[in-house]
């Protein structure tokens, strides 16, 4: 079809939606259209997939490849922002997966897939972690970017190390880093640290 002929198809179409006739069909395209939204919304609440730390819907997967709050973040935040806010959901929940399983998940084998699991968890936020510039972290606070590094990326590391090789002492070593790591933010009042974007 010719530009010309799609021009006069859209001012057709245009005017028989605008005209009284046209407004009702207009009405019942646009409940259709809410209709639609509306199952697409109860469906991606109710139909889940997960990406090994986190379930989100399946019209999220389907549209995005990953959470829609991870997309919403890009486009409102820096680059820096999104992977920070990454890592520490990663490390929130593996630390929680430590915290739960105990020893239990590098010496039992029914723990088997979670170990490796969060070993994959753990391989992401320690890649995301290294991307995040020392200056981005200086904004905040002058002495984030050496406790991050030296306690809070040393933890990650020492646990993925321990879950890999299975061995114990290295995944409590990983705690103490973390908690020195956490003491040292609960030591600090709120206005020592500028809000990251």
């Amino acid at each position: 079809m010719r530009r010309a002929n799609w021009f006069q198809a859209i001012g057709y179409l245009t005017v028989a939606l605008v005209s009284d006739a046209g407004v009702s069909n207009m009405k019942k395209y646009i409940s259709a259209i809410v209709g639609i939204i509306v199952l697409l919304a109860i469906a991606n609440n109710f139909i889940r997939v997960s990406d090994g730390y986190k379930s989100y819907g399946y019209i999220e997967e389907l549209l995005f490849k990953e959470p829609i709050k991870r997309k919403f973040n890009e486009l409102f935040f820096s680059k820096n922002y999104v992977l920070y806010e990454d890592v520490n959901e990663r490390t929130f929940y593996i630390a929680g997966i430590i915290e739960k399983f105990g020893t239990e998940i590098i010496d039992n084998i029914i723990y088997e897939k979670e170990r490796i699991n969060a070993i994959d968890i753990l391989e992401r936020a320690i890649s995301n972690c290294s991307k995040i510039p020392d200056d981005y972290l200086f904004n905040s606070n002058p002495e984030l970017p050496a406790k991050y590094r030296t306690h809070f990326q040393t933890a990650l590391i020492l646990w993925h190390t321990g879950l890999q090789n299975k061995k114990q002492d290295t995944i409590i070593e990983g705690n103490k880093e973390y908690n020195y790591f956490l003491r040292w933010i609960q030591s600090k009042s709120r206005d020592d640290f500028k809000n990251l974007k």
